[in-house]
């Protein structure tokens, strides 16, 4: 029975870190490529990706590192594990079951801007500078266009919805594992998983607020291969050779999301330090990992130069006293500003004193674990302690990053949801090792307590979920029902689309007042011509409730055929400020349904 669970980790973990070194090698491949302007981009990427997975297995002689023995032979907190897991994936699964696409705005703008991958371009070349397109991390996009290459762009949304809850489901599983893997706590590996789901999705709960609220897409898929990536650069610098092509599947990861590179850097940096009484003599380990830092800071450096000068991402100006006094300040405040969902009414209960929360249970577990006398204990509560303050020193500027304090916070989530796993394992620790009955009395309520809240949590955030999903699904029926609406107007493959939106705060994007309309971009030939949620545009497009005015218009109209769709008072007051009568546009109304009507402005000037 062990020597089958034994095999079925390893086969898992040889599963994992073949589809992480695959997906990020193509990015990364792919992405030099294209700055370089060779040809037959897509069948070198595919042919070295293939060849340097192949490379990396093969010289990685070294059995997977998996839980010992002892930890898996016990079958039922196993078991436990499996269900938590599987009871985990089904509540997902319940929340999008719903509609063909994720929901949000944020899930238009990576099969958006996986076009511009589909001519070869980059999103620096294809978008304007100031835009969103320009300096978007262009991973996630590149990887999209594959697969457009085998699915129609409507199954390519059903695609990417599923890749995205499949990651979001097991974010918790890749982080326990390989939190288990260099800073193990003597926990059953079935209860270890089991702690850190409750705790990303009963306690912490941004995890579930991620898609609903925010998209963060590729974020989410990101943070799901971050733990495989952080294995291979330790793994590979142990190793001889390996270390010569791991910068290429960091650089990858960097391209998926920018941020993950200070997710790395601190995960490497705290994981190392629990064993660095092993690797202080091998000077050759540590020559090895500033030679894959290095290569990839020089790969972002010349490749991504541009995109990551965007003045958003914050300079990298520190201010250490004044930082580290506002970071603490923030922290234990009753509302911390570090807890995301804390900022607007979503639904979800706020996280009232969660600093405070944290630490004190932090130096709790921290007592308990000298009080059993245990190393391992010891070492992961500082660790995941570092971590957080290595994050929240980020965006609070006490350390230079280059990082603003909204980038930092959609990072920390998973550092932090692991550090309550650890304070709450060391509990459980502390509850084996305990001779006094009250104690372990006292401790057992504890653990009832805890999870019945948990669970209400869950339960209560499922049911917001779920909610605010329906609310914004669109089925597949209804993509296809737009992708044949439009198609019928454009003219040579084009034609330019005029709705309604609200343009958001930074004026950097615009949604779509009508949520049908979102993916018009990505399932037809049309382009918005008054802003989108990838490239609000000029000012001048939005000049007149939200069109554009006459010689913006006049533009339009040479170039392709001009749909709009409104309602009928929005489009009669337009076209009263145009001032100019129907027929000089010649516009006619091909659609009346009800107070919502379509118009076209045919190819042919005014």
């Amino acid at each position: 029975m062990i020597k089958e669970k034994l095999h079925l980790h390893k086969t898992l973990e040889v599963a994992y870190l073949a589809l992480t070194l695959a997906t990020l090698n193509l990015a990364a491949i792919c992405t030099i490529l294209m700055n370089i302007g060779l040809d037959h981009i897509r069948i070198i990427s595919i042919t070295g990706t293939f060849f340097l997975t192949a490379l990396w297995f093969f010289f990685s002689t070294r059995e997977p590192e998996i839980p010992s023995e002892e930890n898996l032979n016990n079958i039922y907190l196993h078991i436990l594990g499996y269900i938590v897991v599987f009871a985990t994936g089904l509540i997902i699964l319940y929340i999008y079951w719903n509609g063909g696409t994720l929901p949000a705005d944020d899930p238009v703008a990576i099969p958006t801007f996986s076009q511009a991958i589909d001519l070869n371009k980059t999103l620096v070349d294809y978008y304007a500078k100031g835009t969103s397109g320009h300096s978007y991390p262009p991973g996630a996009p590149i990887l999209y266009s594959y697969i457009l290459g085998w699915l129609t762009p409507i199954n390519a949304l059903l695609a990417f919805k599923i890749i995205n809850i499949a990651s979001l489901w097991l974010i918790p599983l890749t982080w326990a594992w390989v939190w288990a893997k260099y800073l193990p706590l003597n926990i059953s590996m079935g209860a270890w998983v089991a702690i850190c789901y409750f705790m990303f999705w009963g306690l912490d709960q941004t995890i579930g607020f991620t898609l609903p609220f925010a998209g963060k897409n590729a974020l989410v898929i990101g943070l799901f291969i971050t733990p495989a990536v952080v294995d291979i650069i330790i793994k590979s610098c142990k190793r001889n050779l390996l270390w010569l092509i791991t910068p290429l599947a960091f650089f990858g990861l960097i391209l998926i999301n920018y941020s993950l590179l200070h997710v790395i850097t601190v995960l490497t940096f705290v994981f190392l330090i629990n064993d660095i009484a092993n690797l202080r003599k091998n000077i050759r380990f540590y020559l090895k990992l500033s030679y894959v830092f290095t290569i990839t800071g020089l790969l972002v450096y010349f490749i991504l130069n541009e995109a990551i000068s965007d003045p958003r991402a914050g300079g990298v100006d520190f201010y250490p006293i004044q930082g580290l006094l506002a970071a603490f300040e923030n922290y234990v405040s009753k509302s911390s500003t570090v807890i995301i969902y804390n900022d607007a009414e979503f639904g979800i209960s706020h996280s009232y004193y969660r600093g405070l929360f944290f630490l004190f249970f932090w130096i709790a577990a921290l007592f308990t674990s000298f009080s059993i006398k245990s190393s391992l204990l010891k070492n992961a509560l500082i660790a995941s302690l570092l971590a957080v303050i290595l994050i929240i020193s980020f965006g609070f500027k006490v350390l230079p990053a280059a990082m603003t304090l909204d980038y930092a916070r959609w990072i920390l989530w998973p550092i932090q949801a692991m550090a309550y796993s650890i304070v709450f394992g060391v509990i459980i620790n502390f509850f084996s090792y305990a001779q006094s009955q009250h104690v372990k009395f006292c401790l057992a309520v504890f653990f009832i307590l805890s999870i019945s809240i948990l669970t209400q949590n869950i339960y209560k955030n499922t049911r917001v979920f779920k909610t605010t999903v329906d609310s914004q699904a669109i089925t597949r029926e209804e993509l296809g029902s737009l992708r044949a609406e439009l198609e019928i107007f454009a003219t040579k493959n084009k034609c330019i689309l005029l709705t309604k939106s609200t343009l958001s705060s930074d004026k950097l994007s615009a949604s779509q007042n009508d949520v049908r309309y979102k993916y018009a971009e990505v399932v037809s030939p049309c382009k918005f011509g008054n802003g989108s949620w990838v490239n609000a545009g000029s000012a001048d497009l939005r000049e007149l409730g939200g069109f554009p005015n006459l010689n913006k218009l006049q533009e339009l109209i040479k170039s392709a055929n001009v749909i709009i769709i409104d309602n009928n008072e929005n489009i009669n007051n337009y076209l009263e400020l145009l001032n100019i009568n129907n027929e000089k546009i010649k516009a006619s109304v091909l659609e009346k349904n009800g107070s919502k009507s379509t118009i076209l402005l045919e190819n042919s000037g005014i």
